[in-house]
């Protein structure tokens, strides 16, 4: 063998057979029409503490370093809210089916689902919204960033590389201030971004769409670390 795949994982060896417990249950769930809704026990690193939730499973998705189960049903945070929601495998502590017309399922959800085919609960609906936006939060609300790279930076490391789908170069000043324009930003706003691009006029300026509040896309800015502004 000479190609070799490192990929990083967080799970624990400890946890692995946890996880494949889960993909097992999920992947018999997935045999059966209509798909029923679930019960999961989540360890929450947001909230410190586990809840149970009642949510319909769409699909599993690895994103950089962790297997994650992408749900519609009962919020973490406020149970009569539904909301889809990314929950890591090796957090969900306990995983069972339950019938559609079980007493504790919410009217909500299973009024939301009672057309399967809806293109809101599948896994498509998913990766359209994964293209509209970085960030693996998809459910969050978009936003655009514009960025700009050092000149040689650029050119040595970001040019002809694919990041995201939205990631576009802003090549003419008229892109760029047609962008600002679209932004709806202040007048005052506007001129000093204009200001910042004339300060730096040989650097390279870059427009990408983006999910608020999604810790995916921290990290990728923290990763090109002072080789990059957000303007």
């Amino acid at each position: 063998v000479r190609v070799y795949f490192n990929v990083d994982y967080v799970v624990g060896d400890f946890q692995q057979d946890n996880v494949s417990d889960r993909l097992s249950i999920l992947k018999e769930i997935w045999s059966k029409t209509p798909v029923p809704p679930i019960k999961i026990t989540y360890d929450s690193a947001s909230l410190w503490k586990e809840v149970t939730r009642i949510v319909y499973p769409v699909c599993v998705y690895y994103n950089r370093r962790a297997p994650y189960l992408c749900a519609y049903g009962q919020d973490a945070k406020n149970k009569k809210q539904l909301v889809y929601k990314n929950y890591r495998l090796d957090r969900i502590m306990d995983l069972k089916e339950i019938c559609w017309n079980a007493p504790e399922v919410p009217p909500a959800l299973r009024n939301d689902l009672s057309t399967p085919s809806d293109e809101k609960y599948t896994p498509a609906h998913i990766i359209e919204r994964l293209d509209e936006a970085l960030g693996f939060d998809f459910y969050q609300p978009k936003a655009t960033m514009i960025l700009r790279f050092p000149r040689d930076f650029h050119d040595a490391y970001i040019e002809n590389t694919i990041r995201h789908q939205t990631f576009q170069i802003l090549e003419a000043e008229k892109d760029f201030t047609n962008l600002l324009q679209k932004l709806n930003l202040t007048s005052e706003a506007q001129t000093i971004l204009k200001q910042r691009r004339e300060r730096f006029p040989d650097d390279a300026y870059y427009q990408l769409d983006y999910r608020l509040n999604d810790n995916d896309v921290i990290m990728r800015l923290r990763a090109w670390g002072y080789n990059v502004e957000v303007l």
